[in-house]
C-alpha cells in the first residue's frame, strides 16, 4: 500500500487570509495534489494536518473531510485511509507517523507532505517540505510522482 501523509495547511493553502479571514485552498496546489492522485491510482491519504482535529463526532466524520477535500476540488474519493494520533497522545507529527506507519505494516511506499520540518528523515520518515507561502508546487507534484512510481 502507498500512503501520503498530507498536511493542509502550507501545503493545499498558502498561508492567505481571505475576506472571512480563513485561509483558502489555492487552486493550482489543489490542481498539483490532484496530479500526483490521478496519476498514482492507489494511494491513500492518511491526514496529519492540524484539520485532523476537527474529525471528531461532535465536529466531523472522516467522511465528511473527505467529502470537504472534494468539495474544494480535492480528487480524492474513496482515497482517505485515516489521520494520525492527536498531539496529546504523542506529541510532534514525526513520532505520530511513525507510530502510524508501525501500526500499519503493509504499507510499502510512503511521504510527508507537509510545509514544517518535523525532523522526519531522523524517524526513517520519506518526505517533501514545501515553502508554506507557496504550497505545493508543480515541481513537487512531479518529484512526488516519480518517488511513488520508482
Amino acid at each position: 500500500m502507498k500512503v501520503l501523509f498530507l498536511d493542509v495547511d502550507g501545503v493545499l493553502n498558502a498561508h492567505r487570509k481571505g475576506r472571512n479571514g480563513f485561509c483558502y485552498f489555492e487552486p493550482v496546489c489543489v490542481e498539483n495534489l490532484n496530479k500526483i492522485l490521478f496519476s498514482i491510482t492507489d494511494l491513500q491519504i492518511v491526514i496529519s494536518s492540524s484539520w485532523r482535529y476537527m474529525i471528531e463526532p461532535s465536529v466531523m466524520t472522516l467522511l465528511g473531510f473527505e467529502y470537504l477535500l472534494i468539495v474544494s476540488g480535492v480528487a480524492c474519493k474513496a482515497r482517505i485511509l485515516g489521520m494520525t494520533t492527536r498531539d496529546k497522545e504523542i506529541p510532534g507529527r514525526a513520532d505520530q507517523i511513525k507510530r502510524w506507519l508501525d501500526e500499519h505494516p503493509d504499507v510499502t511506499k510512503h511521504l510527508a507532505l507537509d510545509d514544517l520540518d518535523w525532523d522526519f528523515p531522523s524517524r526513517k520518515i520519506v518526505s517533501l517540505q514545501t515553502d508554506g507561502y507557496v504550497g505545493l508546487t508543480e515541481e513537487s507534484a512531479q518529484e512526488i510522482i516519480n518517488y511513488f512510481n520508482s
